[in-house]
């Protein structure tokens, strides 16, 4: 009887090891799988621990069951965020939607990368426009979208009228110019500004005058920054800075010349890195050829000289959104032949060329009051002789690429998968970082708003992926994890 009881007991703690193991070893295979990819498949109705529902509660729907018998989250405004979670250590993550967009031309999923700037990376996502009369294509290593009648090759164009880039690379222009042409420009810009120059014998030389709003805001906010680029080189950073922010009075104009030399041939972005309170007056420069944009902020001159500040410039864009912050702004702008009045304060408005403007490659934007801040698919000239054109146009929610005459689209996107009844596959993916447990989405679908929009969500698939492990491989990962674990219990 004891013999027995102790066998009893000897099977019983056996048995419980081997449950314990068991239970030990589907967790880590779990989160560190020797393939190196698990997949989440989900109806997107709220239950699921992976994606949480979109947020914030007033752009969306409950998910759950929609009034018209669907079963999802509906989306009407933008932008939208949700977090996914990971489970465990992986190196890439691909989302995959069942979508349907009502009103809703264009999709973008982005993933927050810069916490502190709330700064996302957006990729394409969906696109109506290419689900008609476009394939996919690759030619010599550039992926992108071309119409049924063209062929691989166009997506080598580089005709800013005829070629568009999302999300993609645009193709290099080496340009050097070695005649200059002075200037002295009123412009009263606000925030944030793009300049794209070609250099002149090598040389990039811009001065800018410069006032302060408001002094008195907290922090280092009214610190401001220069940064030249090529491509991703960064060739020199000048800080701005305004001393005396005890009070909340404008600063007193001020001078801050950027000069470069030494440069070789190509084009130079420099960005004016601030807030909206600080302003461009002024612009003195001897650049033959410079551009702005996308974003055009012609801001009044309150402050810095008396009267209405008008603003008219050219710009290569087909679309431009238009918004005005202050009742006393409202206006009709002039956008070539097209006229639209802003009627409305925080307001988006989607104007695209009127039909006989189509081809130009420049037309001219007029705010007789400005104060209008501009978002353009293109660029911004001062004048007939500054006009280039520094990258290809973007296609946007707005864009009508076979309108447009557009032969190509360079872009990662890949062609949706129609389910029917309007519904498609979508998806994109993102390289995580290290130590990542979760990680903030943000959809964007512009002007989906003002259009009385609607992007529906129905399922869900998350791969999260990483190179498959040998054994000495999977020992070191379940190490690191638990060094991990450890920390964070610290």
């Amino acid at each position: 009887m004891s013999e027995l009881s102790l066998f009893a007991r000897s099977l019983m703690r056996f048995v419980a090891w081997t449950l314990c193991a068991s239970v030990i070893a589907f967790v880590l295979l779990q989160q560190f799988p020797p393939s190196g990819m698990i997949e989440k498949s989900f109806r997107f109705d709220g239950s699921s621990i992976w994606l949480y529902p979109f947020q914030p509660g007033e752009r969306v729907t409950s998910p759950g069951k929609q009034p018209d018998q669907w079963v999802g989250q509906r989306i009407t405004a933008e932008p939208v965020y949700t977090t996914v979670r990971l489970p465990g250590p992986f190196d890439r993550l691909e989302v995959a939607f069942d979508i349907r967009a009502k009103d809703q031309p264009l999709a973008e999923l982005g993933i927050l990368r810069d916490e502190e700037a709330f700064q996302f990376e957006y990729k394409p996502f969906f696109s109506e426009q290419l689900t008609k009369g476009w394939q996919e294509a690759e030619y010599q290593g550039v992926h992108g979208f071309i119409r049924n009648d063209g062929v691989p090759s166009d997506l080598l164009s580089k005709d800013p009228q005829r070629v568009l880039v999302w999300g993609a690379d645009s193709p290099k222009f080496e340009l050097n110019d070695t005649v200059p042409l002075s200037r002295s420009i009123d412009i009263n810009l606000r925030g944030t500004h793009e300049f794209w120059i070609v250099p002149v014998d090598g040389v990039i030389d811009m001065s800018f005058v410069l006032q302060d709003a408001n002094r008195a805001r907290a922090g280092t906010q009214n610190v401001s920054a220069f940064v030249l680029r090529k491509g991703s080189e960064i060739i020199l950073t000048e800080p701005v800075s305004v001393s005396g922010s005890l009070d909340a009075k404008m600063s007193q104009p001020f001078t801050k010349r950027i000069f470069a030399s030494g440069l070789s041939s190509g084009i130079y972005r420099l960005t004016f890195q601030s807030d909206d309170d600080f302003f461009i007056r002024h612009i003195e420069s001897s650049m033959r050829r410079w551009v702005v944009g996308p974003r055009f902020y012609a801001g009044d001159s309150v402050g810095y000289k008396e009267g209405q500040a008008s603003t008219t410039w050219l710009t290569n864009s087909q679309h431009i959104t238009a918004e005005v912050r202050h009742a006393d702004s409202l206006q009709t702008i002039s956008f070539g032949a097209l006229r639209q009045p802003i009627e409305r304060t925080h307001t988006v408005y989607a104007l695209s060329r009127d039909a006989k403007d189509v081809s130009a490659p420049w037309l001219t934007v007029s705010q007789p009051l400005s104060n209008i801040r501009i978002i353009g698919d293109g660029y911004f000239a001062v004048d007939e002789q500054a006009a280039f054109v520094p990258t290809l146009r973007r296609l946007t929610a707005e864009t009508k690429p076979l309108e447009e005459g557009i032969i190509a689209i360079r872009t990662p996107y890949k062609t949706p998968i129609s389910l029917g009844d309007n519904w498609y596959q979508v998806s994109t993916f993102f390289d995580l970082p290290d130590t990542s447990e979760s990680q903030k989405l943000s959809l964007g679908l512009p002007g989906i708003e003002s259009r009385l929009g609607a992007f529906d969500i129905r399922s869900v698939r998350l791969r999260f992926t990483r190179p498959s492990l040998s054994a000495q491989e999977f020992w070191q990962t379940i190490k690191a994890e638990a060094r991990r674990a450890y920390k964070r219990l610290q």
